[in-house]
């Protein structure tokens, strides 16, 4: 029988921007270079220009977008706002269409050079743990088994070339 080992709550903290970014993460995660200013002014009105930075950013920082840029901490909105020119007001606008993030998270994805895991990549990736397992702990090995089945298929992307 699957255990879960991550409560409701730190689920949730996972599985978005945390609270605060430290000056080193700004720079490190949110200092848009010139092709990525580039590809930002390609999108029409000030809100999608800076939520899609902002997905760009949190595809950087945590490897996936989160579902609602608009949670980013404070300081990252005005790190990139600074970069873009904008008003950080105006993400209280963006993505009011689902389509909108959406296909923001593909063009983000595609950018960096990222792509969705495929049904081979997933078998890749539990072959590897499976080997790796065989050397942890029997409450390693189960906990690291009722993540990967009730998680690890909807991993959203794995880096092109980077392998696990």
């Amino acid at each position: 029988m699957p255990v879960r080992f991550l409560s409701d709550a730190q689920r949730e903290q996972l599985s978005g921007f945390p609270a605060e970014l430290e000056p080193e993460s700004l720079d490190r995660f949110c200092t848009l270079s010139r092709p990525d200013l580039a590809e930002v002014r390609r999108r029409h009105g000030d809100q999608n220009r800076l939520g899609w930075s902002l997905q760009l950013c949190g595809l950087r920082m945590l490897g996936f977008c989160p579902d609602d840029v608009t949670t980013a901490p404070p300081s990252a909105v005005r790190f990139v706002t600074r970069q873009l020119g904008v008003d950080p007001g105006v993400l209280d606008g963006y993505g009011s269409r689902a389509q909108t993030r959406t296909g923001h998270v593909n063009q983000v994805k595609a950018h960096l050079g990222f792509c969705s895991a495929t049904n081979a990549d997933l078998e890749d990736a539990r072959d590897w743990l499976a080997a790796q397992a065989r050397h942890w702990s029997r409450t390693a090995r189960s906990c690291c088994s009722a993540w990967f089945v009730s998680d690890c298929t909807s991993w959203p992307m794995t880096r092109i070339g980077t392998g696990f």
